[in-house]
């Protein structure tokens, strides 16, 4: 009860207050009166609210241009702190998605079952779940109900800190998932240019000096022609080659699109390839995502599956890119395997999905969906 507050005023004033309420019959209204009877009986409660609606106009008064006053989570706990006159009260958040409990610093913490010492005060959300607890010393004084109180007063401040704490959580794991993603990404680089330089690239260039050879031994101006044109397509692959190992996309799929591209990379294939492929633009990004997991799941079939047919279709809806490689070969592609896993990461990166599963009748399948703009661009 507040310090000069006599008691027989209170019931005088409730009795007025109630007697309004029952007559106007209004939700509402009958809520703010009974909070109003609840914060003039309990001065906790009404300092909270005090505290409470000031550190709100606060967080409201706080533009760009000028510091914040503080964030919503030091806010509470500070109110708190003034509260139950404990100046070692602390307020603890819980993350979602069970990932543990951080305190006002975005520190991590222990959760309440974890603590030894001190009254914790659990802060219950939507569902009754757990959103935050705060702990004070056990000898302020503050039975269960005044403690609801002062909590009921918090909870807009404490929800606030709770999202802020909850975004800033997924938004350092978006950023731990995308290194994540860079270093295998360079890794999977690094070890291309390596069997690159230390493999087909010595063998084509090889395989270019013997036509160069062959070219000046012929005498007739047709074959020697034709051995000039596919010395020049060589160059072409070794460049296309180097492009792809360092991550960038074939010069034919920047000039003239992906199902250029696609049909390209097809025709030079040691095994036929039926290919549909829409003749649609995106944004370039998209492309080069969608080339990858093409000429990869193609040489994975061409490789590994012992296929008769192998199938590459690509079409788009107004929202997406859609991609399909199948086979009919002895199916088994391992999705946790070093190529697939490779181009996993680059769909999830350009907000796509990709699936490797089972071909109806036998053989692989691997399907990837594709945004038409990468994240964060209309």
């Amino acid at each position: 009860m507040a310090p000069n507050a006599k008691p027989g005023h209170i019931r005088h004033v409730g009795f007025w207050v109630t007697r309004l309420v029952r007559a106007e019959g209004v939700g509402p209204l009958r809520r703010r009166a009974q909070r109003w009877l609840q914060r003039r009986a309990d001065p906790r409660r009404r300092l909270a609210a005090t505290l409470t609606a000031r550190h709100l106009r606060q967080l409201m008064a706080d533009t760009p241009y000028e510091p914040p006053t503080g964030t919503a989570a030091h806010l509470a706990q500070e109110t708190i702190r003034a509260v139950f006159g404990d100046p070692h009260a602390v307020l603890l958040l819980a993350l979602p998605d069970d990932r543990g409990w951080v305190d006002v610093d975005d520190q991590p913490a222990p959760g309440p079952l974890e603590r030894r010492h001190g009254h914790v005060e659990l802060v219950a959300g939507t569902g009754g779940r757990v959103i935050a607890y705060f702990l004070r010393a056990a000898d302020t004084g503050a039975g269960p109900a005044g403690a609801a109180g002062v909590v009921d007063e918090l909870r807009v401040l404490i929800e606030r800190a709770v999202f802020r704490a909850t975004v800033r959580d997924q938004a350092e794991r978006i950023v731990r998932e995308r290194e994540r993603a860079e270093r295998a990404a360079m890794a999977e680089r690094i070890r291309l240019e390596r069997d690159l330089h230390d493999g087909v690239q010595g063998r084509l260039l090889a395989l270019a000096l013997n036509l160069q050879l062959a070219r000046h031994a012929v005498a007739d101006s047709a074959t020697s022609d034709l051995l000039a044109d596919s010395i020049q397509d060589l160059r072409i692959v070794l460049d296309d080659l180097r492009g792809i190992a360092a991550g960038h996309a074939p010069s034919l799929l920047i000039r003239q699109g992906l199902a250029a591209a696609v049909h390209d990379l097809a025709s030079r294939l040691p095994q036929p390839v039926e290919v549909d492929v829409a003749d649609v633009r995106c944004e370039p990004a998209i492309e080069a995502v969608a080339f990858f997991v093409v000429a990869e799941a193609l040489t994975n079939a061409v490789k590994h599956a012992r296929a008769q047919r192998i199938e590459a279709r690509v079409t788009a809806s107004p929202a997406a890119l859609h991609l399909e490689v199948t086979d009919d070969g002895r199916g088994g592609a391992d999705p946790a395997g070093g190529g697939l896993r490779g181009i996993q990461t680059r769909v999830a990166l350009a907000g796509g999905v990709l699936t490797v599963g089972q071909r109806a009748g036998g053989g692989t399948a691997v399907r990837a969906q594709l945004p038409l703009s990468p994240p964060g661009r209309p």
